[in-house]
């Protein structure tokens, strides 16, 4: 898997320069990712290689773990497993699912579709409205929207989210499977664990050091140090004695 170094090296750019006939798949099924297939269209993605959106079954008594729809929602699995499966042709796969289970699901689905086949690459999606930074590193099957600012010496784990207008402050280490959400803010050299949310709006002071699991919800400052599977609201935690840790408190969000 390819990582993205910065000086605004765009993956749009390079998938129209580079990978130019590869067949590319949206992974998810929904909301998020009708919008993410609307951005990378405008940002120059081809549709006549666009092959569906692909949904991973996990339960034991489904056989076929895969179902692909095209955009008008028509089930087109077979002709998938036909032109992808079956005849080893690479697929470009861009991920697009959200933050249940504080990202565990992101999570397993991630490994589920890189064992499926040797053939799909995931992939990040950077927005060319973003800015990245110089010497920033981003992971594979990150997604970086619009007016997202990734400073300086950032490093994005795989499988991070940073929402439209989220900001990365340089020198900061945000691990994997992360969330963050539009207009969140990350101070300068923070260091962020693996499977966070951030809220809309909320901020992360400079030098904070978050732990695994941590949830901040919309409009909060967090501390700077958290405990694992720990919940940040705008209130004073001596107030909340009884706060559900982050993998119950995601249910309600």
């Amino acid at each position: 898997m390819d990582c993205i170094m910065g000086k605004q090296v765009l993956e749009s750019l390079i998938k129209k320069s580079d990978r130019i006939s590869t067949k590319w798949a949206i992974l998810g099924k929904g909301g998020i990712s009708g919008l993410i297939y609307s951005l990378m269209i405008e940002e120059g993605y081809l549709d006549n290689l666009f092959i569906g959106f692909i949904e991973i079954y996990t339960s034991s008594e489904n056989k076929n773990p895969l179902k692909v729809t095209s955009f008008q929602g028509d089930d087109i699995t077979e002709y998938f497993q036909k032109e992808i499966l079956s005849i080893n042709k690479k697929c470009d796969i861009y991920p697009s699912i959200g933050y249940s289970e504080m990202n565990r699901n992101r999570k397993r689905i991630f490994t589920l579709i890189e064992e499926i086949s040797p053939n799909f690459k995931i992939r990040s999606f950077i927005s060319s409205k973003a800015y990245i930074g110089n010497n920033s590193r981003i992971d594979y099957g990150c997604l970086v929207l619009p007016k997202s600012i990734i400073e300086p010496d950032v490093s994005l784990g795989k499988g991070t989210v940073a929402w439209f207008g989220a900001q990365v402050c340089h020198h900061s280490d945000i691990e994997e499977f992360n969330w963050i959400a539009a207009g969140s803010v990350i101070g300068a050299k923070c260091k962020v664990g693996p499977r966070s949310f951030l809220g809309i709006g909320s901020i992360i002071p400079s030098g904070a050091n978050i732990s695994e699991g941590t949830l901040i919800m919309a409009g909060s400052t967090a501390p700077t140090s958290t405990k694992g599977n720990q919940v940040i609201t705008r209130l004073p935690q001596s107030s909340n004695p009884h706060m559900l840790e982050s993998d119950e408190f995601i249910r309600f969000l």
